[in-house]
């Protein structure tokens, strides 16, 4: 039987590697930039209380498979859109027929569902989307003292910067527990809107 010598790994090569592996781990999650409540209502052209009416999934033109998401809004907090209206908002990913495309970190909705959303207008296309991916749409739920605002951040691992210009890596939250009052949400939401909405002197 042939033999090998023995072979050491240079510490550096095994770190690399280790560090290769908790990248890796990392892929099962779209990375993005951890978004405030402020950034979210600033980068926001719509920002809405609706209910999910139907998806619809379709291929766009670059070969992918998106669903187009019809809400019908039932209280307009920021943009130019009433009650009633209905929008269109579009995410990645979706099912047609047997095949299935599943994008991490796209936002999710259920048809039936009372959802609080932060859509921007696309560029060229017109299309509206969730700002941050997933992190621009929230669940609202009935619960024992009140409505409540549930994250709906599933997917994603969230960057932030520290004081010191560190940058941590952290799940996002994604449990029944973590959740906030609805109206006090939207109430700090309208207020973030009217600030943003006072000329500079």
């Amino acid at each position: 039987m042939k033999r090998f010598p023995n072979m050491r790994l240079p510490i550096a090569l095994v770190l690399c590697l280790g560090a290769s592996l908790f990248i890796a781990s990392r892929l099962e999650a779209a990375t993005v930039w951890r978004l405030s409540l402020e950034e979210l209502v600033a980068k926001a052209d719509l920002i809405v209380v609706a209910t999910v009416s139907e998806q619809t999934s379709r291929w766009n033109k670059y070969g992918r498979i998106v669903t187009d998401v019809t809400l019908a809004v039932d209280q307009p907090i920021k943009g130019d859109t009433s009650n009633g209206e209905q929008l269109v908002v579009t995410t990645l990913g979706g099912t047609i027929g047997e095949l299935l495309m599943k994008v991490e970190g796209s936002a999710r909705f259920v048809s039936g569902s009372s959802v609080l959303v932060f859509l921007r207008q696309v560029p060229g296309t017109g299309e509206l989307r969730p700002v941050g991916m997933s992190q621009g749409v929230r669940y609202l739920s009935k619960g024992s003292y009140g409505q409540l605002v549930l994250s709906n951040d599933q997917g994603l691992a969230l960057v932030e910067q520290n004081e010191s210009g560190t940058l941590t890596i952290t799940a996002a939250r994604n449990d029944s527990s973590a959740s906030d009052s609805a109206d006090q949400l939207i109430s700090e939401i309208r207020r973030i809107v009217a600030e943003l909405a006072i000329p500079l002197p």
